[in-house]
């Protein structure tokens, strides 16, 4: 049960991580579009 907690707990982490990255894209996208 334990290891299957930590594996939840790093597929949470690498989909944050995922999401994050394509957050700051799109904010850069953003930005580099308003000006």
């Amino acid at each position: 049960m334990l290891g299957n907690i930590v594996i939840y707990l790093n597929y949470v982490i690498l989909v944050a991580i995922i999401v994050g990255g394509i957050a700051l894209v799109v904010a850069s996208s953003k930005k580099h579009e308003h000006k």
